[in-house]
């Protein structure tokens, strides 16, 4: 089962799902902290919801079709 902020990133998905998004724009949706969104996004990744693009600063993060 996914944590609640886990849950609350993938929302950020929902409208939107071909979107790629930012870890401070997923932050300032949530009002989670950047941490914890970090956290979240890797979790998302390894159980192959959502796919990384990019290195560092630049990642992006989009749903998995």
């Amino acid at each position: 089962s996914l944590s609640e902020a886990a849950m609350a990133v993938l929302r950020c998905f929902k409208e939107s799902p071909e979107k790629r998004l930012k870890v401070s724009e997923i932050e300032a949706e949530t009002q989670f902290p950047r941490r914890t969104v970090q956290r979240s996004l890797g979790t998302l990744v390894e159980l192959g919801f959502l796919q990384s693009l990019g290195q560092g600063p630049a990642s992006r993060y989009q749903l998995v079709f």
